[in-house]
């Protein structure tokens, strides 16, 4: 039944060493010589293709004996137009984008985020724009607040300043076109905070603490958008691109490590679509502080290589994750 079964005729017919064999007639030795050769090729087949298998993985390795292969990573180049009038905008600026070795991408998940393009050293810059095409949203002068007030009082210095002025909104156009719409289903696109959360869905997250400060901030938006005439759901979105895309500065760089030195709030251009992680592989710095033509840039903390994400921490070590959200 083995030596008439269709299937085996048909695999030593395919056998190219072979000349098409009738089975009944074949001598008993030249048989099992062809079954041998047949065991042997197929043998030899099926180890070329793991050794195919283990050469790409290791091609997208780094070599050396014992080395575990790492994960391929891929990432899809966001050439939407708004992307591509964003990266214009900014290169257009004196030093904006200069040496640049990133690139904006789709990242895992689904969410944009800058990806090396080129290898980054440690301590080398990666992606830079001037101080210039950066949007304060604090007054210097004013007195510092705690973080929620300075929220508010940050969303509505963006309101008058920018969403309000149409010169500037004018200027700033492409980035203001690059920043999420609230108004997507897809939570890719616009991820919300816990203050788009209605009642329901902030009880089933089971955190006191947070239903407390949730519920804090919406009455704070409440009475800040009757005070400057705009909707709820207007001055709720300035409060998001506020507390998710800028950046504390502090106005003093030469004194870090005091705690209560002053900063103010800045929306940073491009530079602002590092996502964040807690083991991040860049930090924010900036260039010639003290001068007024200062430069902002992303400056790597380890060796980072093309196809991997840039990231930034958002917080320090005093904040929480309950802080960030």
């Amino acid at each position: 039944f083995f030596f008439q079964n269709p299937l085996f005729t048909r695999t030593l017919r395919t056998v190219p060493l072979l000349k098409p064999i009738d089975l009944y007639k074949m001598p008993s030795r030249s048989l099992f010589y062809n079954l041998f050769v047949v065991f042997i090729l197929l043998s030899t087949t099926k180890t070329s293709s793991s050794l195919s298998t283990s050469s790409a993985l290791k091609s997208a390795s780094s070599s050396g004996f014992g080395k575990a292969a790492d994960p391929m990573i891929l990432h899809t180049l966001d050439t939407s137009q708004e992307i591509k009038s964003l990266s214009g905008f900014v290169s257009s600026q004196p030093r904006g984008l200069a040496e640049k070795k990133c690139s904006v991408a789709f990242v895992k998940g689904g969410v944009r985020g800058l990806v090396c393009t080129k290898p980054v050293k440690k301590d080398e810059v990666i992606c830079s724009i001037p101080s210039s095409i950066a949007l304060a949203l604090s007054d210097p002068a004013s007195p510092p607040l705690d973080t929620e007030d300075e929220v508010t009082e940050a969303a509505k210095k963006l309101k008058e300043w920018y969403f309000d002025d149409s010169d500037r909104l004018a200027s700033f156009a492409p980035y203001i076109a690059s920043l999420p719409d609230p108004n997507a289903d897809d939570d890719r696109v616009f991820s919300r905070t816990p203050d788009f959360f209605d009642d329901e869905a902030l009880e089933a997250l089971e955190m006191p603490g947070m239903l407390e400060r949730v519920r804090a901030r919406k009455e704070a938006i409440k009475a800040a958008a009757a005070a400057t005439d705009t909707s709820f759901e207007d001055f709720q979105y300035y409060t998001w691109v506020v507390s998710s895309r800028s950046f504390p500065i502090r106005l003093s760089q030469s004194d870090t490590s005091n705690p209560d030195t002053k900063s103010i709030r800045v929306l940073l251009p491009y530079l602002d679509l590092a996502n964040h992680s807690p083991t991040a592989n860049a930090e924010l710095d900036i260039l010639d502080p003290e001068k007024d033509d200062s430069t902002f840039v992303i400056r790597s903390k380890r060796p980072i290589k093309p196809g991997q994400e840039v990231t930034l921490c958002y917080g320090s070590g005093g904040v929480t994750s309950l802080d960030l959200l």
